[in-house]
């Protein structure tokens, strides 16, 4: 009976769980928020050259004064309602996160100056600003987070092709 145990204790050690990132590492988690009755795939993007292109591309669209009004009564297919990207990289500090839907990103800021911010860890504790909302017309940050999650195999082509027909 012994030598089981030792065996399944063998066995556990031996099985890697993949890691969350730690608070110091450069990385944001991207949820993709799809499916309803089972998890929504997420995944990280932690190569910092493709954090930056993400936040260039955030900073490079034009803030929306105020909401629009919706005119669209289509219901998304699949239950597809955008992304989530919650932001645990040092490039942008007090970027809190980012809701991605279509044309319209809600952005969620840390009111605490980003010099102040000694850590990632107390940005994402830091109280955040009212949520500031800009307009991607191209819908440029959408297909990108999209692609990425398809590259990283967390939506399939199919998925994909699904949610882009919805646009």
């Amino acid at each position: 009976m012994k030598s089981y145990l030792f065996l399944a204790f063998l066995f556990a050690v031996s099985i890697k769980m993949p890691a969350a990132p730690s608070a110091d590492s450069s990385a944001l988690q991207v949820e993709v928020l799809i499916f309803s009755g089972r998890p929504n795939p997420v995944f990280t993007v932690t190569d910092p050259a493709e954090i930056k292109e993400i936040t260039a591309l955030l900073e490079g669209m034009p803030k929306q004064v105020a909401p629009a009004a919706t005119t669209s009564t289509e219901q998304p297919k699949l239950g597809y309602r955008g992304l989530v990207v919650a932001n645990l990289s040092s490039v942008s500090p007090e970027l809190q996160s980012l809701v991605v839907n279509h044309t319209s990103i809600q952005v969620k800021r840390a009111t605490v100056p980003p010099t102040q911010i000694p850590s990632i860890a107390s940005s994402a504790l830091a109280t955040p600003s009212a949520p500031e909302l800009r307009v991607d017309g191209s819908r440029a940050l959408e297909n990108r987070l999209l692609t990425l999650a398809r590259n990283k195999g967390v939506i399939d082509d199919l998925v994909l092709s699904h949610i882009t027909s919805t646009k």
